[in-house]
């Protein structure tokens, strides 16, 4: 019951890694494209990736976000993991389960807000020093998913509408 999430390749082309889900954790995998030899790059029960997994512009970080630790504080909790040294950085982003991304030049961590009245698109330093900055806000409108271009001069957007209907059923 192994279930493969988020594939991202290295700028290289040489490597990919993505989440395997399992009923008992979930890890991610390093596999080489050349070779097809993989190695576990996480391990269980130490980090818990799950809804998004990214790649730096140099391959040398991924970003993902730790779903052990969702409900221990009000925003998301993020890991940059180094794939060389395997060590692990906490970052808290400022909005809850959210899906972050590198921003192009490997300084920011861009990530998206959706809220009943608007989609908002934020930029937060990974140093940690300066606080997040709103780049732009769509009103009445969802992001559902988002990329930079490799020269980071283009942001596409998957974005729509969430619509819900609510019925009250009786008499069971």
């Amino acid at each position: 019951n192994e279930t493969d999430f988020f594939p991202v390749v290295t700028p290289d082309g040489n490597t990919l890694f993505y989440i395997q889900r399992t009923p008992k954790s979930n890890v991610i995998w390093r596999q080489s494209l050349t070779d097809r030899t993989r190695e576990m790059a996480t391990q269980p029960r130490k980090l818990t990736p799950g809804r998004f997994l990214s790649i730096s512009s140099d391959g040398a970080y991924l970003l993902f976000d730790d779903v052990s630790d969702d409900k221990k504080n009000d925003g998301s909790i993020a890991v940059i993991f180094d794939v060389t040294t395997k060590e692990a950085k906490i970052v808290t982003l400022g909005s809850p389960n959210v899906r972050a991304s590198f921003a192009p030049d490997g300084r920011f961590l861009d990530y998206f807000e959706n809220r009943p009245e608007s989609a908002r698109f934020w930029r937060q330093p990974l140093d940690g020093k300066r606080e997040r900055k709103l780049l732009f806000e769509l009103p009445r409108s969802r992001i559902e998913d988002f990329d930079w271009s490799r020269d980071g001069k283009t942001l596409a957007i998957a974005r729509g509408r969430q619509e819900n209907d609510a019925m009250l059923l009786t008499g069971f």
